[in-house]
């Protein structure tokens, strides 16, 4: 065996380099002739032309050992990924199960905080007693302290998801409690969001809104079927409201049996009979 390839072999210390030996074994193997013939075309002699092949084959073997190499790496960190995912979805389910069953239970005061840190990081003052309960049961986190006792929070995103879905079923619970049992007036009132025109309350209609139709107003703001828009001080003849999404589509299945026509209707305070002021709704006389 020449020297040269005895130093080669010899340099074979771990199991990349005896990778890479093996591979161009194989490939001398199996195309060494093709090889020989090919460098001998190109001008090789006879005598060096074995040890250019096996100098191409190794190196061929050492790149596509590294390629194999990057190739292999990704595919475990991949699996390493994939593992960690896999088990942080396991604890989230786990999670998720118990907080559906404690978030129902909590009070009310611990409930408002949760649903205010659901529109966004607040400052809360660690001694609150809900506050300090809520942070102890890791329902919610701190940011940054602001002095010795309060905190910027936030509220764990688990927490946020399973507490937005309470919400929207008690929602749906409640709508559908109120609606169907929704005084007439009210349903008179909200007959302007239903009909093809306005029926009421406006100039274009030239009829007058009774007085007892328009005092349904403060009760559905307050139990979010309708939203009093902001109309600017230019309009102050004027007052806009808007038709809540899921109370209008409750209203439009199970009680007017109509079509939404409009989502946002303007009315005139001067054609409302005897209107008057209450629960910051402006009106004149």
């Amino acid at each position: 065996m020449p020297d040269w390839l005895i130093k080669l072999w010899g340099s074979i210390t771990s199991k990349k380099t005896a990778f890479i030996a093996l591979l161009t074994c194989l490939l001398f193997v199996f195309f060494s002739k093709m090889g020989i013939d090919f460098v001998t075309q190109q001008g090789v002699s006879d005598a060096y032309s074995t040890f250019v092949v096996i100098l191409i084959f190794y190196s061929v073997s050492h790149l596509l050992t590294e390629l194999f190499a990057t190739v292999w790496s990704c595919l475990i960190k991949s699996g390493v990924h994939i593992r960690l995912l896999y088990r942080k979805n396991k604890q989230n389910q786990s999670k998720r199960i118990n907080l559906e069953s404690a978030i129902p239970q909590l009070p009310m005061e611990q409930l408002k905080i949760l649903i205010k840190l659901s529109e966004g990081e607040e400052k809360f003052n660690l001694t609150q007693s809900g506050v300090f309960y809520l942070h102890n049961q890791n329902f919610i986190k701190t940011l940054h302290q602001i002095s010795s006792s309060e905190f910027v929070f936030k509220i764990d995103p688990v927490v946020k998801s399973v507490l937005i879905a309470h919400l929207e079923v008690q929602r749906k619970v409640y709508l559908e409690d109120f609606i169907l049992n929704i005084p007439e007036n009210h349903l008179q009132f909200l007959s302007v969001f239903f009909s093809k025109e306005v029926p009421f309350g406006t100039e274009e209609s030239g009829v007058y809104m009774e007085s007892n139709v328009h005092s349904s107003v403060y009760e559905l703001c307050r139990n979010n079927i309708i939203k009093r828009l902001e109309m600017g001080k230019r309009n102050e003849s004027k007052t806009k409201y808007q038709l809540v999404a899921d109370a209008g589509q409750i209203l439009s299945e199970r009680i007017i049996n109509k079509p939404i026509s409009r989502v946002t209707v303007e009315l005139d305070n001067n054609f409302i009979y005897a209107p008057y002021s209450s629960g910051g709704l402006a009106m004149r006389s």
